[in-house]
């Protein structure tokens, strides 16, 4: 669902007589879906939360931080770990208030220090573990102080994976959705030297 929050999503299964509105044919081959929009929050209407539930899909919600405002909200949210925690907590009542299974977190600026990405990763943690949310980390925080091509793997996003693997504190890690061939074999070379 690019985009979020239409005038169609009141139609979940389309119009009868009319190409208006969005409807999904095969729920079966849909693992999760995930309701995304570029505002801070977003909650999946309770139409789609409807549909994917009665087709056993689980349904996601998203939180995004993106641009210079971005920054400053990822400043006040992760400045602390109790801050961190508490936006989990907040964020994991919201998924239950509105029964849908957890968040794709998409955090699309720089973080402006090292304490904030502990802080992230505590927050991910939290919103997993004590919130039962499923977590999928969108890989778009990229550098602490630059702010690359989703699509190249960076040093960074490398760290992160490993820390995943070794205490994950999502469900899955979820890359840029587009890339090209070049870039793919840049990233390659970058992990084979770490």
């Amino acid at each position: 669902m690019m985009g979020g929050y239409t005038e169609y999503d009141r139609w979940t299964q389309g119009r009868d007589g009319s190409d208006e509105g969005f409807w999904i044919k095969d729920w079966d081959l849909i693992d999760t879906f995930v309701y995304f929009s570029h505002h801070l929050i977003t909650i999946p209407p309770p139409c789609w939360i409807d549909a994917a539930h009665r087709n056993g899909v689980p349904v996601l919600g998203t939180f995004i931080t993106e641009w210079n405002s971005g920054r400053q909200l990822c400043r006040e949210i992760f400045s602390t770990s109790s801050s961190a925690l508490r936006f989990a907590s907040q964020l994991g009542a919201i998924a239950r208030a509105y029964k849908f299974e957890g968040w794709l977190v998409n955090i699309e600026n720089p973080l402006d220090s090292d304490s904030a990405v502990r802080h992230v990763l505590e927050f991910l943690r939290a919103l997993r573990n004590v919130e039962k949310c499923r977590v999928i980390w969108y890989g778009s925080l990229l550098s602490l102080t630059h702010l690359l091509n989703h699509s190249v793997s960076h040093s960074f996003n490398h760290l992160l994976a490993q820390f995943f693997t070794s205490h994950p504190p999502t469900h899955l890690f979820q890359v840029r959705f587009s890339h090209d061939e070049r870039k793919s074999t840049i990233s390659k070379c970058t992990h084979n030297r770490e």
